[in-house]
């Protein structure tokens, strides 16, 4: 081969060579970002600009702006009575990995800083206060808390939490104040190569020429416009600045107004826990849980943080009922039924199959002797009303989805709400007129009643599932279903002019009215829907006697005909039209939205396609039929974006499912004339129990 040919390759050969990138250029040229010819022993770019070239040595520099953030302060206690020495000595033995001397040396110079500190706090001991006590830290393979006392720094990001201090605001001040040239200025990778590139900075250049500074952004800002999108309280100089306040904040700016039909002075969910949740640890942690567990719809890590507070919750609430039943608790049976309320009620928050049973029956021992006293102090009368029906609501809830403990037998005669006005007792009276409920609204009777249809219809489906199917027992149901309807027809809601105005103005009377009219109507569809006999005995009346107790247009089923099972499915389908036409009329604001799930999925259920070859009904058709289950669907939705999403979700679930059963079914059902699914058939059988409200 030539001569200028083996060069000319050897050449290409070179050119070629991969280029590797070095990380061993001098001190001066890293902090440049130059790059480095790495000459021996003064590299080229130093002395070209005339500077001491620092030498390729890698050195380690500690800084002591991070020594906050550094864990080893919270297991050793420092004091003057440990030495320097001992201090390297007992990190070296606790740490498993080999230390070197230099790193051994830089811990020795962290330990001198942190001599100068004062002196940690010891946090309150105390399982159950207010103050959150942050569980035990363990680092590495330490000893065991017992061998090394834990005592927190309060600066610490563990350290105890209270309402006059910010850890975050002690950090930025002390972040401050240290010099901002200091750095961990370990090797690391640089991405780029920058050759001519000495200073960075995030400023700019105008167009003169001259250098812009960084204009000061206002960082509170910018998070205040956020947090406010958010609907979550900004913190201030005030006494609201950490985690626990914030979730308090939360609660009492936006979660008691939707745990409740209202809110205002007379919203007890509001008065009452401001006036005893400092004091009541239980509540404390309590209604943080239910605000974590509302901030989980936009946040869904707050979910996790929701069932660490409730179980907080729950811990002091047992030691509560543990000192009361000792007789050394000062907390009062209100106190403990109302943190019962909290805790139970928002069980289905946190995981939407949890029903809370264990909370109801406690409950149950508590309120059982205020039933059974007559007090006569007006204040008395009025916080025993409350928790009644209270604890109405919640047993009409449960009845629905759970088999009660409670022996099964026919319900006792009970008076329709018309007499109340006119016998109440005067915790039942605002000057002289009727104050409302935050759950059971005007209309605590009509309410028992749909309790009592709940557990009724829950124990014959189980009847009807399970078996075994006992004709005596089944007897006894259907006899009690009776019984209801009776009272469901004859029940009555006092008039405008009879109620206290709820201080609310997305609640107005009015809405409380047209609530109760729609659990009456909700009651009175299951009834029929389950026991068919009932319906076909009512429906043989005079159409006229029932206008004094159904306030909704209806054909007459052509009864003793082969239209019969049609025509009386036409029937239902039309009492659930009425139902959500009441609940169309209620606006999609209305206070009221906490009570509204059940009613839905109750009437929701119920909207079957009616129409068929031979017959066309003008009261219940295809068309009217879709239009409400588009509104189910769409305020189902509004009330998943607005409530705790997770018990909402499940009644979605319950509806959409019926409602794809019964279309599939719908040929069937034409030429049989019945209705083949049920919600709380598909509820049971999918395990989609939930406490719906």
């Amino acid at each position: 081969m030539p001569p200028s040919r083996l060069a000319s390759k050897k050449r290409t050969i070179k050119d070629n060579k991969k280029k590797t990138k070095s990380r061993n250029g001098c001190g001066r040229c890293k902090t440049k970002r130059l790059k480095c010819d790495e000459t021996s022993p003064e590299c080229l770019q130093c002395k070209r600009r005339n500077v001491i070239c620092p030498g390729y040595e890698k050195a380690l520099k500690w800084s002591t702006k991070y020594e906050v953030f550094q864990p080893i302060q919270l297991r050793y206690p420092l004091d003057d009575s440990l030495s320097t020495g001992d201090y390297s000595d007992k990190l070296a033995g606790n740490s498993s990995i080999p230390l070197t001397s230099e790193v051994v040396d830089s811990f020795e110079a962290l330990a001198a800083v942190l001599l100068t500190r004062s002196k940690p706090t010891t946090p309150n001991e105390g399982d159950c206060s207010p103050t959150i006590v942050p569980d035990e830290l363990t680092i590495g393979n330490a000893h065991t808390a017992a061998e090394h006392p834990l005592e927190l720094d309060s600066t610490s990001p563990d350290a105890p939490r209270t309402s006059n201090s910010s850890y975050f605001d002690k950090v930025l001040e002390e972040t401050q104040a240290l010099p901002q040239d200091s750095a961990f200025d370990l090797d690391y990778p640089e991405p780029y190569d920058l050759d001519h590139l000495e200073d960075f900075s995030f400023g700019g250049i105008d167009q003169a020429g001259d250098t812009i500074s960084p204009r000061p952004v206002d960082s509170q800002a910018s998070s205040s416009l956020l947090l406010s999108y958010y609907r979550i309280p900004s913190p201030s100089s005030s006494s609201f600045q950490n985690q626990d306040s914030m979730l308090i904040q939360h609660y009492f700016q936006d979660v008691c107004v939707l745990f409740s039909s209202f809110d205002s002075a007379l919203n007890p969910f509001r008065v009452a826990v401001a006036k005893v949740f400092q004091d009541t640890a239980s509540i404390y942690y309590g209604i943080q849980s239910m605000a974590a567990a509302h901030l989980a719809n936009t946040f869904p890590h707050m979910g996790i943080m929701g069932l660490e507070l409730q179980s907080k919750a729950y811990s002091c609430l047992k030691n509560e009922l543990t000192l009361r039943n000792c007789g050394g608790s000062t907390q009062t049976t209100g106190k403990l039924l109302l943190s019962i309320l909290l805790l139970g009620l928002t069980t289905s928050w946190h995981s939407s199959s949890s029903l809370g049973q264990e909370f109801l029956r406690t409950a149950r021992s508590l309120i059982l002797p205020k039933l059974l006293s007559r007090p006569d102090q007006v204040e008395v009368q009025r916080e025993n009303q409350f928790f009644e029906e209270s604890l109405i609501y919640w047993e009409m809830l449960m009845g629905f989805v759970t088999q009660d403990t409670l022996s099964f037998s026919a319900p006792l005669p009970l008076s329709t709400r018309h007499t109340v006005p006119k016998a109440s007792p005067a915790s039942q009276k605002l000057n002289g007129k009727i104050v409302p409920h935050p759950w059971t609204g005007v209309a605590p009777t009509v309410f028992m009643l749909f309790a009592e249809v709940g557990r009724v219809v829950h124990r014959e489906r189980i009847l009807r599932i399970y078996g075994p199917l006992n004709p005596i027992e089944l007897q006894a149901i259907e006899d009690s279903a009776k019984m209801l309807e009776q009272a469901l027809l004859g029940a009555e809601c006092p008039s405008v002019e009879e109620l206290a105005d709820p201080g609310d103005e997305r609640t107005s009377k009015h809405d409380l009215l047209t609530i109760a009219e729609a659990y009456r109507c909700a009651g009175l569809l299951e009834i029929y829907r389950i026991f068919p006999s009932i319906l076909r005995m009512r429906l043989e009346e005079d159409s006229s006697a029932w206008s004094d107790k159904v306030h909704f247009d209806f054909s007459v089923p052509r009864l003793g005909t082969r239209y019969e099972a049609i025509d009386k499915s036409i029937f239902l389908t039309t009492l659930a039209l009425h139902i959500l036409t009441l609940m169309s009329a209620l606006p999609s604001g209305s206070g009221t939205c906490c009570t509204q799930p059940i009613i839905l999925l109750t009437a929701g259920s119920e909207l079957q396609l009616v129409s068929s070859v031979d017959y066309f009904d003008v009261y219940a058709n295809d068309a009217k039929v879709l239009r409400a289950r588009e509104f189910v669907d769409r305020r189902l939705g509004e009330l998943v974006m607005r409530l705790p999403r997770k018990p909402i979700v499940k009644v979605v679930d319950i509806v959409r499912e019926v409602w794809w059963r019964e279309d599939n079914a719908y040929g069937r059902k034409v030429e049989k004339g019945g209705r083949e699914v049920f919600w709380m058939d598909v509820m049971v059988e999918k395990g989609w129990q939930t406490v719906m409200g």
